[in-house]
């Protein structure tokens, strides 16, 4: 059986005889946390899913509500394990619980089983996984030779903002740190490590005018949005795994009017340490053309955010605000807004 194509509840993935025996109520288990939408911009959904959860693992040991007016709350459990010695450190078992589904997905998409596949808005990323861990952890304690925590966050699949400093501050106190996120589609190879990423955004002012009139008076802050996207796009370096993607845009009021603004935002990932910086350097490098603002009078602003340190220790970051910086004479400004020391990219 698998989820999405990923999690096996098969014997050669789960040796326990046990939980292949409860095969349908796991996947009952999963169907019902499935049944919660819990999209991570939506408190009120995000919040029924957390008093469901600290209902369902109440039963394990303490269970802790984090209070998040950002967001949802986050919720921590401890499971004591009787056969520890008592200064051994916990383990960390690390969850969450939103997912990048919209409300109202489910109407469409209903958790169903089909042969061997379960499908589901959440299923795979990564609700499976909370109920995998409830059973194991259900399975388990009598024997453990460490406590257990588990940390069910409400914000990873948006950077997680709001629970990074819990998630640290746990992680500090524990021997070593599980993520429970699924394997690798394809390949089914465990995830050890993730890269280092950020967003930016970019608000772009033109100048109105109208356009079957008096274009000439304009400055299309939609044209000067196009030709970024595209420089962003060229910036990409797949083979070394840096990725960016131009995900959100949106400018202009009517057909004939040259838009007076514009917004885009973007995604950046990569695996690699700062030298060469990539995708900084390279923009850099070819500023004069690809950073350039095509219209001299449009004004641009741009801000990025970490959203995910990267797998190694970085120095204070100010590269963005320098490659986002016009070549030519403009009102632009630019911040980095760093939810850590790491870097946007």
């Amino acid at each position: 059986m698998m989820i999405m194509g990923c999690y096996a509840l098969t014997k050669d993935m789960i040796m326990q005889d046990d939980f292949v025996a409860r095969r349908d109520e796991i996947l009952s288990a999963i169907g019902g946390l499935v049944a919660f939408e819990t999209p991570s911009t939506d408190k009120v959904l995000l919040d029924i899913m957390a008093s469901h959860l600290a209902e369902r693992f109440a039963p394990l040991g303490e269970v802790e509500r984090f209070a998040n007016p950002a967001g949802g709350d986050h919720l921590r459990l401890r499971v004591e394990a009787p056969a520890a010695p008592a200064d051994a450190r916990p383990a960390l078992l690390l969850c969450h619980y939103d997912t990048v589904w919209p409300a109202g997905t489910l109407a469409r998409r209903p958790f169903t089983v089909e042969g061997e596949i379960a499908y589901g808005p959440g299923a795979y990323d990564m609700k499976a996984s909370i109920v995998l861990a409830e059973l194991a952890l259900a399975a388990a304690r009598a024997t453990m030779p460490r406590p257990a925590i588990l940390l069910l966050t409400s914000d990873e699949e948006i950077g997680s903002p709001t629970s990074r400093a819990l998630i640290e501050e746990t992680a500090k106190a524990c021997a070593f740190v599980l993520v429970l996120e699924p394997p690798v589609e394809g390949s089914w190879a465990l995830k050890t490590a993730r890269k280092g990423g950020g967003v930016f955004e970019l608000a772009i002012t033109g100048i109105p005018a109208h356009a079957g009139v008096e274009p000439e008076k304009g400055a299309s802050a939609v044209m000067e949005m196009a030709h970024q996207a595209l420089a962003i796009h060229a910036l990409n370096d797949w083979p070394a795994g840096t990725t960016l993607n131009v995900g959100v845009a949106a400018g202009g009021t009517r057909p004939n009017v040259v838009p007076a603004a514009a917004r885009m935002a973007s995604a950046a990932r990569r695996w690699s340490a700062p030298r060469p910086r990539r995708p900084c350097s390279r923009g850099r490098r070819r500023s004069a053309q690809a950073w350039a603002w095509i219209w001299p009078r449009a004004r641009p602003a741009a801000a990025a955010t970490a959203t995910s340190p990267p797998p190694w220790a970085w120095r204070p970051w100010t590269g963005w605000a320098r490659l986002a910086r016009a070549p030519t004479p403009s009102t632009s400004s630019c911040t980095s807004r760093r939810s850590s020391s790491g870097p946007p990219c």
